[in-house]
C-alpha cells in the first residue's frame, strides 16, 4: 500500500565543490583547491521529502525558491526523485548551502539565504490543501521564514480537523506555532532552549518532567525526544517510554533528524502502532548516522528490522 504525504518546510539545494589541495595561493594565505566535480542534493525540508520518496511514499513537498539558477536546480532534483513539487517562486534567493571540499576536508561554506516571511505564502498553501487531501504532514521547520504562527496554525487545525496528524520538527523557542500537533520531535538541545535551562542527557526524569509540562503547555499529543548516544524518550499523556539507541557506529549525525521523522511518519501512515514506528524510526537513525554525509533510508534498509518483528505488524 503506498501512502501519501505532504512535506511543509524550508527547502534548500546543498551543493559540493569537490577536489584536492596540493598548494597555497601566491594571493592570500589560502588553499588552492583544484575542483574535480560539482554534485548537489536537496537539503532541508527537501530530505525530509527526499527520505520518504525513498521509503516509497507518494511524497508531496511544500515551500518557497527563488528565481535563479538554484531554485531551478532543486525543482530538477525534486522531480528526479519522484517528489511532487508545491514549489512556488518567492522574492527571496533559493536557500542554497555550497560548501568546498578540499581532500576530504570542508574548506569553507557559504550560504544564499534571506530569513523573510511573506503572507502571501500562507495563500499558496490554502490552494493547495483546497485541491488536495492530506492525512499526514510533516513540518521541516529550519527557522528560515516559512514556517510563521500563522501559517502553521492554519495547516495544523485544517489537518486536524479532517481526521489527519501533523509531525513537527521545530525551531526555535516559539512553539506556540506548533500548538495542537500530534508530535513534536526536538532534539534535547532543542527542549533545553524551550524549557529554559539545559537538561542533563543522563537524566531520564528530569527530561520526563520538562517534556511532560512542554507537552501539555503547548497541548500537542506526544513529544519524541531524540537523545544522541541514549536513543529516543517518548512523552505522552499517560506515559514516558525511553527507546534505547540502535546505532552501531556513529560517522556522521547530519541529517539523522531527518531520517526520523520520514521514518516515522511513512511508518504511521502505513498502520504501524506509535511504539513500533518508533522503533522502526530508531533503526533507521542507528543506519543513517553510520554513513558518511546525508543519507536517505531505502526500504531495503528496513528489511531486517520489518522481518524480525513482521509477527507484531499489519
Amino acid at each position: 500500500m503506498q501512502v501519501r504525504i505532504l512535506i511543509l518546510g524550508d527547502v534548500m539545494l546543498d551543493r559540493y565543490i569537490v577536489g584536492t589541495v596540493s598548494r597555497i595561493s601566491p594571493e592570500a594565505p589560502v588553499p588552492v583547491v583544484r575542483v574535480h566535480r560539482e554534485e548537489m542534493s536537496l537539503g532541508g525540508a527537501g530530505n525530509v521529502a527526499l527520505n520518504a520518496a525513498k521509503l516509497q511514499a507518494k511524497t508531496s513537498l511544500f515551500g518557497p525558491i527563488g528565481a535563479d539558477d538554484n531554485g531551478r536546480a532543486l525543482h530538477n532534483l525534486v522531480l528526479e526523485h519522484g517528489i511532487e513539487p508545491h514549489l512556488f517562486q518567492a522574492e527571496i534567493p533559493t536557500i542554497a548551502k555550497i560548501r568546498v571540499i578540499g581532500n576530504h576536508q570542508q574548506i569553507v561554506r557559504y550560504d544564499y539565504e534571506e530569513v523573510k516571511g511573506s503572507a502571501t505564502w500562507l495563500s499558496h498553501l490554502q490552494a493547495l490543501l483546497s485541491k488536495t487531501a492530506y492525512r499526514y504532514v510533516i513540518i521541516s521547520d529550519y527557522g528560515k521564514g516559512l514556517c510563521s504562527e500563522e501559517l502553521c496554525q492554519y495547516l495544523i487545525q485544517s489537518i486536524t480537523a479532517q481526521g489527519g496528524m501533523v509531525i513537527v520538527d521545530p525551531k526555535g523557542i516559539n512553539w506556540a506555532k506548533y500548538q495542537g500537533a500530534f508530535m513534536i520531535t526536538p532534539n534535547l538541545k532543542e527542549l533545553s532552549e524551550v524549557w529554559g535551562s539545559p537538561l542533563a542527557n543522563e537524566d531520564d526524569a528530569e527530561i520526563a518532567q520538562a517534556g511532560a509540562e512542554i507537552r501539555q503547555r503547548f497541548q500537542v499529543q506526544h513529544l519524541l525526544v531524540t537523545r544522541s548516544e541514549r536513543g529516543m524518550s517518548l512523552i505522552s499523556a499517560d506515559e514516558v517510554i525511553h527507546f534505547p539507541t540502535q546505532a552501531q557506529s556513529v560517522y556522521d549525525v547530519t541529517g539523522a533528524g531527518d531520517t526520523v521523522i520520514a521514518t516515522l511518519m511513512v511508518s504511521l501512515a502505513m498502520g504501524y502502532s506509535l511504539q513500533n514506528a518508533i522503533r522502526r524510526a530508531n533503526f533507521a537513525a542507528g543506519i543513517a548516522v553510520s554513513k558518511f554525509g546525508t543519507y536517505a533510508i531505502t526500504q531495503d534498509d528496513l528489511k531486517p528490522w520489518d522481518i524480525e518483528n513482521k509477527p507484531s505488524e499489519p
